[in-house]
């Protein structure tokens, strides 16, 4: 399946549009280099994924070629922990310069 495709069925971006302008902008990286949108994926891909103010460090375990729930859409990747920890302190962090306005 094409990167900017599985991008869009896993729910990172809201548009396949937009998970390609984010392959070609360098917001993408699959197993530690820059990928086009048209890349082939395959199961045990590494990607890290920039959007927006969030990161992700994913490995693809699946694929589905239609957008579906949320719930299904976290069936196609595992986070790694390291990922998990980041996102957690960067909310943290986000959360107590939010308090301090």
């Amino acid at each position: 399946m094409r990167l900017d495709k599985w991008l869009w069925a896993a729910r990172f971006f809201k548009t396949r549009s937009q998970a390609a302008d984010a392959a070609e902008g360098g917001k993408v990286k699959l197993n530690g280099a820059f990928a086009k949108p048209a890349k082939e994926l395959k199961p045990g891909d590494r990607l890290h994924i920039r959007a927006e103010v969030e990161a992700w460090e994913v490995e693809v375990l699946g694929f589905n070629a239609q957008r579906r729930p949320a719930a299904e859409a976290r069936l196609l990747y595992r986070e790694t922990p390291e990922s998990v920890k980041k996102r957690a302190e960067a909310e943290l962090a986000f959360k107590i310069l939010l308090q301090m306005d």
